[in-house]
């Protein structure tokens, strides 16, 4: 995603040829299971702590709903690059 951006800005590819183009697809494939693997770690480990904490009456509900957020941060970051995958398969068999 950085050589991409800096590649927009500066107007010059870092990576040169067909090997730059699957960079970015293999790239974006990399990152977008990340975040997905990330966010439904996040949604689980947090429903599982909250059953626990719920149960010991202990009053983090706060925390609870911080951590559901930032998880639904990271599956919308899955989803973006996952779009932003897509339309990087879409250029892979023409430059390639």
């Amino acid at each position: 995603m950085a050589l991409s951006i800096f590649s927009v800005v500066s107007g010059n590819r870092i990576l040169n040829g067909d090997g730059g183009y699957k960079f970015d697809f293999y790239g974006d494939k990399i990152i977008s299971y990340f975040l997905l693997s990330g966010s439904a770690a996040g949604f689980g480990a947090s429903e599982d702590l909250h059953r626990v904490f719920k149960a010991a009456e202990l009053p983090l509900n706060s925390f609870f709903g911080k951590a559901n957020a930032s998880s639904s941060l990271l599956l919308f970051g899955f989803i973006a690059t996952a779009i932003a995958s897509i339309f990087t398969s879409f250029a892979l068999p023409k430059r390639a």
